[in-house]
């Protein structure tokens, strides 16, 4: 399993628009092929300055589901509301 953090800061004043439109379209995350969960969480003193965190049987099936929201648009559309690029941060569970 995959767990994938990705942080990103909305330009001034999107932060809680975007949450909204994730809350609409995280749905058909969830019931993506791999995915284990997705959660959202918003920074307590700045809303637009969020991360999503999500479980993934494996990374290639996070990057077919990016691939798949590439090309539906969500993906263009979501960031163009963000004031830079995400960071994405893969991590894979140990046995400790």
């Amino acid at each position: 399993m995959t767990t994938v953090f990705l942080e990103f800061k909305a330009k001034p004043g999107l932060g809680n628009g975007l949450v909204g439109k994730l809350k609409e379209i995280l749905p058909d995350t969830r019931s993506y092929d791999g995915n284990q969960s997705v959660d959202v969480y918003q920074q307590a003193d700045d809303p637009d300055t969020c991360i999503i965190h999500s479980q993934w049987d494996s990374q290639g099936h996070w990057e077919k589901y990016m691939a798949w929201r590439e090309e539906t648009g969500v993906l263009s559309a979501f960031v163009e509301a963000l004031e830079g690029p995400p960071s994405i941060r893969f991590f894979n569970k140990t046995d400790a």
